[in-house]
This record gives structure tokens, C-alpha cells and sequence, in this order.
């Protein structure tokens, strides 16, 4: 573990530290507990309890609007607005690439014995402890480069095919819609399935009495019902793409802007299902749940790429029309 996860992106503390910081704080702790009595009341309870729920009410509604309503009004993540993913990334794993091997932390299967031997020397002698020890660890040197999500950020369509370069590598503006968290259930249907009959005819050729060939032709097209599962959308979910984000891609299209949907958690069956209820028929794209949660909090999101950056990003909730983000951006 590299940090304590106390305070997510916005400090980063080592767990040694956060333990230090814990020992610090418990100090006035004590000393407020056995000395109560002693300390003089400022406030009335009436006055404490005003602050106390105000104070909720204002915390509350600044949390909700940081993701149910809004982007975070301050994003600490690594894919903030401005960060060139392309360049970080590239930055990030020519930094890992870089890393070395120091040495080799050895086992004794025997004793339980651990030692560390220095690489140089494990590759000259490491005969002498093939029999009665293994490798359990690699001891390498430290990246120049602190390795973020960005270095993670890859992403295939549903023939696990790498897209990456579609928001990497497009000196053109583009836009992703992400979604961490697909909204729908799945239940047993009977679905249509058109089943082709052939018919194969055996015809002889010139070449001699035992030659033929055999002709394959459609016979007919049979329509059977099958017991499936089936992915049935949310509604809230579905408008939101419908009527919100549809209005504004269909106008970037027009403007020669692609659009593409990146998404956790699908397969093909039931992307075409959402294109079917939204009317949104782009390519459809996936990538790990945690990546996409970090890149943004709205469900679904929009966000404008250009040349491997991120130019902008917004809440669903609160897309501006199309003709804003051209007069601002497509100049």
C-alpha cells in the first residue's frame, strides 16, 4: 500500500505517516476527555445546535452536488480537465520500462531462511541455489515517474481489439461518453432467432463420371423463439442518454465530431440493446470499472478529447448546448 487512502486524491499520506499523524492527534484527545470539566462553554446549546445542523445541511447538499448533480467542483483524480493523457502516459511507462532489477530475495524451502542477493551475483551463482531455494520477489529500483491510473488507461472493443488510440492517438476533436456503472437488469425472454435451412444438390461435371460438385443454396429462412437472458435498461438512465446527450452528439456529428461510448461491464448484445432504446448509434467501447470511475463520477458522462487531452468534461446533468462548446473550443 502506498498511502493511507484517508483523503483519497487530495493528500497523499504514507501509511507510516498517517500512523504518526493518528499518535499526534491523540494527544489533545486524551487531555480533552479527562479534563471536561475544566473547559468554559462558548456557545448555548441552542447556538450548537443551529450550527450543528446548518452545517449538515450545507455539507450535505455540497456532497450531492459533487456527483449527483456536478462534476467535482475540485477534481484531485489524474484525468482532470487540461491533462494530457497521451504525454503522461508515455511518461509513466518509459519510466516503468526504465526500472531495474537490483536483486533477487531468495526463500530457503528447507528452513525458511530469506535473503536478498544482489543481481549481478544471482546471475553468476545462481546454480548453487536452484536446488534448496526459490524466488519470491524481485527487488527492483523505484520508477523516476509515480505510476498513476493513466498508465491503466487502455481500452477494447468486444473483440478485445486495443482502441486505445482512438482518444490517444485522434489529433481530431472527439467525444466519450462513459458510464462506470451500467444501469439495467437482466431477465428471461423469448427473442426471435431466424434460422437458415440450405439445400445441397450433387452435380457432375465434365471431368468424368465420379466428378461432381456439390451446390449449397438457401432452401428457406426459419423464425424460432428462443429462451434467452436479456438486458433490460433503466429508464432514468435511457432518458438521460435520449435526451440529453443524443441532442448534443447528433449536433457534434455534424460537424464531423465522432463520438464513442466507454463502457464497463457489457458485451455486444447488450450495447445494441441501449443503441435500440437511446437511438445513439456509435461504436461502443470497455475498459476496466475502477479506470472509468476515476476518469469521471457522472453516470453517464461526456467529456471532449483532442489530440490525446482532455479539453473538457461534464455531468449529464449539466451539458451545455452544442453551439457553447463550439463557440469555445472549435475555433
Amino acid at each position: 500500500m502506498t498511502d493511507c487512502g484517508c483523503f483519497g486524491d487530495f493528500i497523499k499520506l504514507e501509511p507510516r505517516i498517517s500512523f504518526y499523524k493518528d499518535l499526534v492527534l491523540l494527544i489533545p484527545s486524551v487531555i480533552f476527555v479527562l479534563n471536561w470539566r475544566k473547559f468554559h462553554k462558548i456557545l448555548t446549546i441552542r447556538q450548537h445546535n443551529i450550527i450543528l445542523l446548518v452545517s449538515t445541511v450545507i455539507l450535505l447538499f455540497y456532497s450531492i452536488y459533487n456527483f449527483y448533480w456536478n462534476e467535482p467542483h475540485m477534481d484531485f483524480r489524474q484525468f482532470k480537465i487540461g491533462t494530457d493523457v497521451a504525454a503522461v502516459q508515455k511518461k509513466e511507462r518509459d519510466a516503468m520500462a526504465a526500472v531495474q532489477v537490483t536483486a533477487f530475495r531468495l526463500k530457503n524451502k528447507k528452513s525458511g531462511e530469506i535473503k536478498d542477493i544482489p543481481y549481478a551475483e544471482y546471475l553468476k551463482t545462481f546454480e548453487q541455489y536452484a536446488e534448496d531455494w526459490e524466488t519470491i520477489e524481485q527487488l527492483k529500483t523505484e520508477p523516476s515517474v509515480p505510476q498513476t491510473k493513466i498508465s491503466e488507461f487502455m481500452v477494447t472493443d468486444f473483440d478485445n481489439n486495443d482502441k486505445t488510440s482512438t482518444y490517444l492517438s485522434n489529433p481530431e476533436y472527439n467525444i466519450m461518453i462513459y458510464s462506470g456503472k451500467p444501469l439495467y437488469r437482466t431477465i428471461e425472454a423469448d427473442v426471435e432467432q431466424q434460422d437458415t435451412v440450405f439445400r445441397v444438390d450433387t452435380i457432375f461435371t465434365d471431368a468424368g463420371k465420379d466428378s461432381f460438385q456439390l451446390s449449397k443454396t438457401i432452401d428457406k429462412i426459419i423464425t424460432n423463439k428462443v429462451r434467452k437472458q436479456v438486458a433490460v435498461w433503466d429508464q432514468n438512465f435511457v432518458d438521460a442518454i435520449k435526451n440529453r446527450i443524443k441532442p448534443f452528439t447528433d449536433k457534434a456529428a455534424g460537424k464531423n465530431i465522432s463520438t464513442t461510448f466507454l463502457m464497463s461491464g457489457i458485451d455486444a448484445s447488450k450495447a445494441e440493446i441501449l443503441k435500440k432504446e437511446t437511438g445513439l448509434d456509435v461504436e461502443f467501447f470497455t475498459a476496466d470499472e475502477k479506470l472509468i470511475k476515476t476518469i469521471g463520477r457522472s453516470n453517464p458522462g461526456i467529456i471532449l478529447w483532442k489530440d490525446g487531452k482532455i479539453l473538457e468534461k461534464w455531468h449529464y446533468k449539466k451539458l451545455p448546448q452544442f453551439e457553447k462548446v463550439a463557440a469555445e473550443y472549435l475555433k
